[in-house]
């Protein structure tokens, strides 16, 4: 076994072990105590014992071990064990994460639960001969209690900002864009949704020995162009349709693609322009039609589309109007047409993806409003309808791409983080568009599984390729200070002081500080933190600043009436992700210190963080201070 792993071990116990303790004078206690008689050593030694005995008795490969006691969840349950003096008659293989490691090491499946049993068994006999009576006193006064808050606030912070903010685009699904061919080959496959094998066999004839004609020109970049918009590359698709223009007669035909152009390129008023003109040549078609209403959708003017819709119903464009329905947040009437359609064909690809995409839009839209929406019911109708149309063979990149968003969405709904991470995961690496939209729901669905090595090589990649990026420095520092490295958490922030004060009240410089104080907390360092508070008294920084620092400060130490008294100072000068986080800390002070006034004041407070519905800690917070001020407060 690796001795970093040991040393990471012995610092992870800690990391777990502090924020747990609700008490500040056993937080005082247990922190002198571990100094004195450096338990971080025995911790170790501890492990080391453990994984020899293991190792001479199963002959565990080291990797397996490595992996095992890596994993966050076998680690935290064996440091629940430490504290809560859990017996072997007491040990709960199902608390433990080891079916990966099965799957992965199927040689070694018998032995993982008894490589756990031999830890167990060692903490005891460390227990008893060589941790003083006093130590364990100490830690059995910690209160075991399950700590969500950094969860709850990743959550609350992707709720705001990162998660999923780009999910409620407009993202059409559908071939509105293609117009049939004089090639019967190509237009079925397009049809049948092979569009690449259609794109394949239009530039092999583009390129083939065959003389072709004007026309066959502009039909087959037509071709080629349309394939790509179907399959979501709409840029892609601009230098074919500008070869077909400059090949059609067909006046209201060119006119139309020339608006395709002007749309693609976000040119609205040409995109009008060229299909008023292709109206002006051939009337309201339904092609034309289709066109003025894909300009409106892009303009947002879904009334106008909706007129249109009404004005001319012999078309067949319900595709449209569900799509419209969607966009203006009409998500019960959509629902009910696109029903309607399923009742007639009950397996059709397009009215499923609709269906989906319209329940899943109408979970963000009800969350980003504060309502409280069934997700595990919503999940259990959405997942297998997603992959019921996974199985089915098409290859439109677009619907695979979305299926995965949706999918994506509706797991980390559901707290499935896992699930969710998996599937960004994927999205990020094979995806060349929208990168950052899925880097930043990656790493923030790897921050609520508590992944902290795929955060970690994310963060690293970024901070490596984009040095100057403070907000990637803090994050991978708190990153560091979360998975047990808080020395790493150091270094890397004062090797990153420069251009940092409180005078700018910044997001940047108030977290950059929260996240440099907790590694020295972590540390063991609180005359340092000390220190740095007295620095920027000491020079007369903004006042609120220095509130927010003592208050977080005070926070760590569980020093809940300094906690209080310093939030309340700065709490209403703080906004978005600040005021989340300092709002989950002062909800938590309140709840600690436990008066009448806490108990008012933490439930306005709560009402305030957005989102708070959908986290149930804070739902938990909020409903034992209903309860502790009677019935004078209105439920929830």
């Amino acid at each position: 076994m690796e001795p970093v792993l040991l040393a990471r071990l012995a610092a992870k116990f800690s990391t777990y072990a502090l924020p747990r303790i609700k008490n500040s004078k056993v937080y005082r206690d247990i922190q002198a105590k571990w100094i004195k008689d450096n338990y971080a050593v025995e911790v170790k030694m501890m492990f080391k014992a453990a994984i020899a005995d293991a190792k001479s008795l199963f002959d565990l490969p080291d990797e397996l071990m490595n992996d095992l006691l890596e994993d966050t969840v076998n680690h935290n349950e064996v440091f629940r064990w430490i504290i809560e003096g859990v017996t072997l008659e007491s040990f709960e293989e199902e608390k433990l994460n080891l079916l990966p490691y099965i799957e992965k090491y199927p040689r070694y499946e018998d032995m993982q639960k008894a490589f756990f049993l031999t830890i167990l068994n060692k903490i005891h006999e460390f227990q008893e001969t060589k941790w003083k009576p006093e130590f364990l006193q100490i830690l059995s006064k910690i209160n075991s209690f399950k700590v969500d808050i950094k969860q709850d606030l990743s959550i609350i912070k992707s709720s705001q900002n990162q998660v999923l903010d780009k999910l409620d685009e407009h993202k059409t699904l559908l071939n509105h864009f293609f117009e049939p061919v004089s090639y019967d080959d190509l237009n079925e496959l397009i049809k049948s949704g092979e569009v690449k094998t259609a794109r394949e066999r239009a530039h092999e004839r583009l390129n083939g020995k065959k003389l072709l004609t004007t026309n066959d020109i502009m039909e087959l970049n037509a071709v080629i162009g349309s394939c790509y918009i179907i399959n979501g590359q709409e840029r892609e698709s601009i230098p074919y349709l500008q070869i077909a223009t400059a090949n059609c007669v067909n006046e209201p035909r060119k006119y139309r693609m020339l608006s395709l152009i002007s749309l693609f390129q976000e040119h609205y008023e040409d995109a009008l322009r060229y299909a008023n003109l292709a109206i002006e040549k051939e009337g309201y078609s339904q092609s034309n039609v289709e066109k003025l209403i894909n300009i409106y959708m892009k303009q947002g003017k879904y009334n106008l589309a909706l007129e249109l819709l009404d004005k001319y119903p012999a078309f067949d464009l319900k595709e449209l109007h569900a799509y419209i329905l969607i966009n203006n947040k009409q998500f019960e009437p959509a629902l009910s047409l696109t029903q309607t359609m399923l009742e007639t064909d009950p397996i059709s690809l397009t009215w499923l993806l609709i269906k989906i995409e319209i329940m899943t839009l109408n979970l963000e839209y009800q969350i980003s409003i504060g309502n409280v929406v069934p997700t595990e019911e919503l999940y259990h109708t959405i997942m297998p309808i997603i992959k019921q149309l996974e199985n089915t063979r098409t290859q439109n990149d677009r619907i695979e791409e979305r299926l995965n968003e949706m999918k994506a969405a509706i797991a980390f709904r559901n707290k499935r983080f896992t699930e969710a991470k998996l599937t960004f995961e994927w999205l990020y690496y094979h995806k060349k568009e929208n990168k950052e939209f899925y880097y930043n729901n990656f790493l923030y669905c790897c921050l609520c599984d508590a992944d902290w090595n795929k955060a970690i090589q994310l963060l690293q990649e970024r901070v490596i390729s984009n040095d100057s990026n403070i907000n990637d420095i803090i994050t991978l520092a708190s990153v560091y200070a979360d998975s047990g490295e808080p020395l790493l958490a150091k270094q890397l922030l004062e090797d990153n002081f420069t251009h940092l004060d409180l005078d700018k009240e910044s997001l940047s410089s108030l977290k950059f500080y929260f996240v440099y104080i907790e590694s020295l907390s972590l540390t063991l360092n609180n005359t340092r933190i000390e220190a740095l508070i007295k620095k920027f008294e000491d020079k007369q920084y903004v006042e609120n600043g220095i509130h927010a620092l003592k208050a977080y400060y005070a926070t760590l130490l569980h020093d809940w009436e300094n906690a209080i008294m310093h939030w309340e100072a700065c709490i209403d000068s703080l906004s978005g992700e600040l005021f989340s986080e300092a709002a989950m800390k002062l909800s938590q002070a309140y709840m600690n210190r436990g008066s009448k006034y806490d108990y008012q004041q933490m439930t306005t407070l709560i009402e305030k963080i957005s989102h708070w519905r959908q986290h149930e800690s804070l739902i938990n917070r909020y409903a034992r201070g209903l309860y502790e001020l009677g019935p004078v407060r209105k439920p929830i």
